[in-house]
């Protein structure tokens, strides 16, 4: 998913900033940023699911179409990073697609890899399996090799995991 041309993005990114600051603080967005910048997983944890509680709704979150509930919500977010990042969407690298890639643009030491599994409400599946699945997959799939090509040092890789409002996530940086 890309936004077209700059002002369908200051629209989207204006659009984006006056939603959520009705939902959620500007602290809570500017931490759960932070989070993910600087490879903070229980931080970035405690507040995907605090933003789950506060803005989600059952009804927008039926099976596995919260896998793509919850990418889409994040990568809203992420839009705040443009400036800094290189923000991409289902894109192709190593042996398959990862969900949400942030490159970053200059000298930011950490980039980082999102892989989002949604999970029935009655599915026996446990949360924190999921979500080893997903980093599991970011692994053998070998999504970060396009960053390694770039020359990105460390990266925070991280698999969520959704339920409902319930999140769970698996991380590593490497």
């Amino acid at each position: 998913m890309m936004i077209p041309n700059k002002e369908v993005r200051i629209l989207y990114k204006d659009f984006v900033r006056l939603w959520f600051q009705k939902k959620m603080s500007s602290e809570q967005l500017r931490l759960f940023l932070e989070a993910l910048t600087q490879g903070k997983p229980e931080q970035f944890k405690a507040l995907l699911q605090l933003f789950a509680e506060q803005v989600f709704s059952y009804h927008d979150l039926p099976g596995q179409e919260a896998e793509g509930f919850y990418h889409a919500f994040v990568l809203g977010l992420l839009i705040n990073l443009e400036g800094r990042y290189e923000i991409k969407s289902n894109r192709e690298s190593g042996s398959g697609r990862y969900d949400i890639a942030l490159t970053p643009k200059k000298n930011d030491p950490l980039g980082v890899i999102l892989e989002f599994k949604g999970l029935k409400l009655k599915s026996k599946t446990r949360l924190d399996a999921a979500a080893a699945k997903a980093l599991t997959q970011i692994e053998e799939k070998n999504y970060a090799s396009e960053m390694r090509q770039r020359g990105v040092g460390r990266i925070f890789k991280i698999g969520v995991a959704a339920r409902g409002k319930k999140v769970d996530i698996k991380s590593v940086i490497d």
